[in-house]
């Protein structure tokens, strides 16, 4: 399914990000939303065939910014949030969100609307309404959405990733 003019593209464009960010490697994976077909998958630096596992489908690695869609999610599903409420944010871009847990925000605002806080991608909201939805109710999103899951694209080696039950989290 992988779509060959698509598949060039995104090489030459994770390869200048990899580039200019002095970045050791970089990842893509690009899916039909509708179908959930690979419409393309980019390694940077690329390493032949036989030499090397395919990083984005074997190795485990922390969602980052992906986890904010089932917070999000979560929170309007479960009515911790609404789409023009608004939820504190920092004017510094740091918060303490829990013991131990500093967030930062490259956009420094005071509060965000929830839709804006989507829109900016702010870690401080998504930490807050993560805490708000509580780890029971992410949990049980995170594994309707598929994490700690293989993905069914049927690539050899893939792993599944690994999502710990709420009773192993802490708030750091």
């Amino acid at each position: 399914t992988v779509d060959a003019d698509l598949q060039a593209i995104v090489e030459t464009h994770l390869a200048r990000a990899v580039d200019t960010l002095d970045a050791v490697r970089g990842f893509a994976v690009f899916l039909d939303p509708r179908t959930g077909e690979i419409m393309a998958a980019v390694s940077v630096p690329h390493i032949g065939p036989g030499k090397a596992s395919n990083w984005t489908f074997t190795d485990t690695y922390e969602p980052g910014s992906t986890y904010k869609v089932v917070v999000a999610g979560a929170a309007l599903e479960e009515g911790v949030a609404r789409p023009d409420q608004g939820v504190e944010a920092s004017a510094t871009g740091e918060a303490l969100i829990a013991p131990g847990a500093r967030f930062h925000d490259v956009h420094k605002q005071e509060r965000y609307t929830f839709r804006d806080a989507v829109r900016w991608s702010s870690n401080i909201v998504m930490g807050r309404l993560g805490l708000m939805v509580g780890p029971e109710r992410l949990y049980r999103y995170s594994t309707a959405l598929g994490f700690g899951s293989l993905t069914g694209v049927g690539y050899p080696g893939e792993s599944a990733g690994r999502l710990r039950s709420p009773s192993h989290w802490s708030a750091r």
